[in-house]
């Protein structure tokens, strides 16, 4: 559907699309109350035990190490005792 601008459907449209906006400040913030608030809160996680001085108090337990836990994982063949050949000792050396 296209409108020429001169039509009263075009017209009618865009007037509709402008909304007329009202500049309106949010309500004055109460420290009172926020503060209030916020030890009422405090309050009821201290009463359930979700508080920060409450979660150090157990310690996490590090597990102490195996030795040889790893043991077979890594297998190494005779060859990797054998020397290397020129072509390979050429392939590590730097210049």
């Amino acid at each position: 559907m296209v409108f020429s601008s001169n039509s009263d459907e075009a017209n009618a449209l865009a007037t509709k699309s402008k909304k007329k906006t009202d500049m309106t400040l949010p309500p004055p913030v109460v420290f009172t109350e926020l503060e209030a608030h916020l030890e009422r809160l405090s309050r009821q996680l201290d009463a359930v035990g979700l508080s920060d001085s409450k979660s150090d108090s157990a310690p996490h337990e590090k597990r102490r190490r195996v030795p040889g836990r790893f043991k077979g994982a890594l297998v190494v063949g005779p060859e990797f005792f054998e020397p290397l050949t020129e072509d390979e000792l050429k392939e590590f050396a730097t210049e």
